[in-house]
């Protein structure tokens, strides 16, 4: 691709973004009213917005983009901590912690269940858990609540104070 269509991909996409920026202002005035799927998705949008503003940025735009979201990643990890309450069990905090640390249902099953045992036991109970159907108990009862719990302590979120 030449300069010429190179510049007109670059005008494109910059368009595309201006119309996400235009609808992301109308989503961020009724945020508290979508549902958490929705939200999940969003959350992608911008991600994905994110990633392209990166991609076609130059050297010093790539630095600003990367330092912005040191800021923002330090900020959510600092101010996120202080609103967990570490004496109760919160499924959404350890779904977030699963996902952050890059593992599935299933990879976290693997990683903590033998494969002699029932690791399609685990994965329903680990959804159930993240979920609140159900909470693992205090102090935890079970083969699998223990090695999940001791898990979770792992990766720094101890509910239950155990």
């Amino acid at each position: 691709m030449g300069k010429e269509g190179y510049g007109r991909e670059l005008g494109s996409i910059r368009k595309r973004l201006e119309e996400r920026d235009k609808e992301r202002a109308n989503v961020i005035t009724h945020f508290d009213s979508i549902d958490r799927s929705d939200r999940e998705r969003i959350i992608d949008i911008y991600l994905s917005n994110v990633r392209v503003r990166y991609l076609i940025a130059k050297n010093e735009g790539k630095r600003v983009i990367e330092d912005k979201l040191d800021a923002l990643i330090s900020e959510i990890n600092i101010s996120h901590l202080d609103q967990i309450d570490s004496t109760e069990f919160s499924g959404d905090h350890a779904r977030r912690l699963r996902v952050l640390e890059g593992l599935s249902k299933g990879d976290l099953a693997k990683k903590l269940v033998k494969p002699t045992d029932n690791q399609d036991s685990f994965r329903t109970q680990l959804s159930n858990w993240e979920q609140e159907k159900i909470t693992p108990r205090n102090p935890p009862s079970g083969k699998n609540q223990k090695l999940y719990l001791n898990w979770l302590k792992e990766v720094g979120y101890n509910p239950y104070n155990l």
